[in-house]
């Protein structure tokens, strides 16, 4: 009897252990300093992975976000901060000049969203002046985040006499009054006095007749009837758009393609054929075969064949130097084969890890992105042609001792292309909208070596993620030139590149 109490015992502490186990299942906590802010303080969010009583490692997504009202059901979010962070470790977020009150949403996930939190934090109202004087003329700025609607006194003193003169505000976020300030000719001390400060500037000579603060015109943005205004621009893009959709009905179509892909004299037309710059060997083609027939992407070529039209990006990269084998290639053809053979095994699962499909036309490599599904193909173009960067001149410098080197450069743009059709001579012709492909053609001709150019509009999709310097423009007719960014190496850019792209990917 007492072994059989006992065994009873130690099963129900079993089940009384199991259960409590059950119960302290992972989760997110999100600890931050505090929840209430203004502007000019920082933000600090620390997610933690809770795995029981431990704090669990990984990767968690973090995002901070605002909702402004726009119209009575309409809201405008805007993401402040969107970065992966290791579980228990911070990151900071400074709320600047002018951040509006209300609540800011922080959510943080992890593995692949099946864990999630989300929790709020709080800028208050907050009233601040900037005052500047420079010969007389003094400017004030609202500096706080709502409207100043209020009078300030200023005070001018002289020796042992103080005057006193109010000034009437009304200043939005943002907004500047001026005022001329004018006294009998002396040196003044001079304080601007609001209900929550004491401004003093010291030693301000002054002129005039009589102690005087005359308003300037100040050029301010109309704020009545904005609603109006409002219904009235939408009514004029809506015509506007219409006149345009008739207009382009009414030319022939070879006139429309012609006028789109004119970006310069020599791709005038409505394709842009690739050809190669420089011949490559079969055993060139060959490594490069072996490695892309295992992309998946590969298989979805045939639809754009036929017509498909979407947004993509295009990822065009030229590279050079292959002739500098060609003396190894006689002598130890199987090292020759080696060399490249890992080379495009390393290219390759770059492209295939941010789901591209490619080719080698010659010495051209180009990639397509958003061939199997939408997600955020600008980024991944980049990532992969800073990655293909690095192969590069990891793979230069491995064979120092061969006298040789490859080159690369690269042009990437985002917009709608459809592929026509490939030619008996192996070079594929494009159709491009908006200039898709002859754009990214012209960027490849422009780059320097080991360089990546990006134009303006693929740089404000991507500015977050990206180390970039504006070059000098792209001329693209005689008098139409478009700004153009050089993505610089920067490794401290890579973990929001990857965030970006599994997150799409639906991986993390």
């Amino acid at each position: 009897m007492k072994k059989r109490g006992v065994i009873l015992v130690l099963i129900i502490l079993f089940v009384l252990a199991a259960t409590a186990s059950l119960g302290m299942a992972k989760e997110i906590v999100i600890e931050i300093n505090k929840e209430y802010f203004v502007p000019g303080e920082v933000l600090m969010i620390t997610p933690k992975i809770v795995d029981g009583s431990d704090i669990a490692e990984g990767a968690v997504s973090v995002r901070l976000s605002s909702r402004e009202r726009r119209f009575p059901f309409f809201y405008k979010e805007t993401v402040l901060v969107e970065e992966v962070v290791q579980s228990g470790k911070d990151t900071l977020y400074r709320f600047v000049r002018g951040t509006l009150p209300g609540e800011y949403i922080i959510e943080a996930t992890a593995e692949s969203g099946k864990l999630s939190a989300k929790r709020t934090v709080t800028v208050e109202e907050f009233e601040k002046l900037g005052f500047n004087l420079e010969e007389g003329i003094l400017k004030i700025t609202n500096e706080g985040n709502v409207p100043y609607k209020k009078a300030i006194e200023i005070e001018f003193r002289i020796h042992d006499q103080i005057t006193k003169k109010k000034v009437a505000l009304d200043l939005d976020v943002g907004e500047v009054q001026e005022f001329k300030l004018e006294a009998p000719k002396g040196t003044y001390d001079l304080a601007f006095i609001s209900s929550k400060e004491t401004f003093e500037i010291v030693d301000v000579p002054l002129t005039g007749n009589i102690v005087a603060t005359i308003e300037l015109e100040t050029p301010k943005q109309p704020m009545n009837n904005w609603i109006l205004a409002m219904v009235l621009l939408i009514i004029a893009a809506f015509l506007l758009v219409l006149y345009i959709k008739q207009k382009q009905e009414r030319k022939p179509k070879a006139k429309e393609h012609r006028e789109i892909i004119n970006v310069d004299k020599r791709m005038a037309g409505e394709q842009v054929i690739l050809k190669p710059t420089e011949n490559v060997s079969n055993e060139i083609k060959v490594a490069f075969n072996r490695h892309a027939s295992k992309l998946a992407a590969r298989a979805i070529i045939p639809s754009l064949v036929y017509g498909t039209k979407q947004e993509i990006s295009v990822l065009m990269m030229p590279i050079h130097g292959f002739g500098q084998f060609n003396e190894l290639r006689k002598k130890d053809p199987v090292a020759f084969s080696k060399i490249f053979d890992r080379y495009f095994e390393a290219v390759i699962e770059k492209i295939r890890s941010h789901q591209g499909v490619a080719d080698l036309y010659g010495n051209n490599l180009i990639v397509f992105f958003n061939v199997i599904k939408s997600y955020r193909h600008d980024v991944a173009a980049v990532r992969t042609a800073e990655e293909i960067r690095e192969i590069t001149n990891a793979f230069n410098a491995s064979i120092k001792g061969l006298n040789a080197a490859l080159s690369i450069k690269a042009g990437i743009n985002t917009g709608f292309a459809v592929v026509s059709s490939i030619g008996e001579d192996k070079t594929i012709k494009y159709t491009s909208i908006g200039n898709t492909m002859s754009l990214a053609k012209a960027l490849t001709n422009k780059a320097l070596a080991g360089e990546i150019l990006i134009p303006e509009n693929v740089y404000e999709r991507v500015s977050g993620v990206v180390n970039a310097k504006k070059i000098m423009p792209l001329y693209l007719t005689d008098t139409e030139a478009i700004e153009v960014y050089s993505i610089k190496e920067a490794k401290e850019m890579r973990e929001k590149h990857e965030w970006f792209v599994k997150r799409a990917l639906g991986k993390g």
